[in-house]
């Protein structure tokens, strides 16, 4: 948007290489401090997934730009022979319960059900704090 405002010129560069007059680096909110782990958060913690259960996890959310139903096939292909192999997707639901569900996730957990009637090998989780 600065170059389109014509605010990233050479002049502008040639005073200020990195631009710092014009933009800066924010904080997003996250501590400095790298989490600790303490302890186990999936396996042997949610029930139906084993502690030496293989995972394969999800993180990006269910937006309707985004194609978790193919994850979903891909999953339930894999566990015919692998049936150690649970699929887990993070941010099933969005944060905020004004925005609804998307219908992709909607989508992906028909088909989950659908392919995989006993509930074995799809989660579906929500979102968590940070911390």
């Amino acid at each position: 948007m600065l170059a389109a405002a014509g605010r990233l010129n050479r002049a502008n560069y040639a005073g200020d290489p990195l631009l710092e007059r014009l933009m800066g680096i924010v904080p997003f909110g996250l501590s400095p401090e790298k989490p600790a782990a303490e302890g186990a958060v999936l396996r042997g913690v949610i029930p139906g997934i084993g502690a030496s259960d293989r995972l394969v996890l999800w993180a990006g959310g269910m937006w309707n730009w985004v194609d978790p139903v193919t994850l979903v096939r891909a999953g339930a292909k894999l566990r015919e022979t692998r049936p150690d192999v649970k699929v887990v997707l993070l941010g099933a639901t969005h944060p905020n319960p004004d925005i609804g569900e998307m219908q992709v996730a909607r989508e992906a957990r028909d088909l989950a059900r659908n392919l995989d009637p006993h509930g074995e090998g799809f989660f579906f989780l929500d979102w968590v704090p940070y911390d």
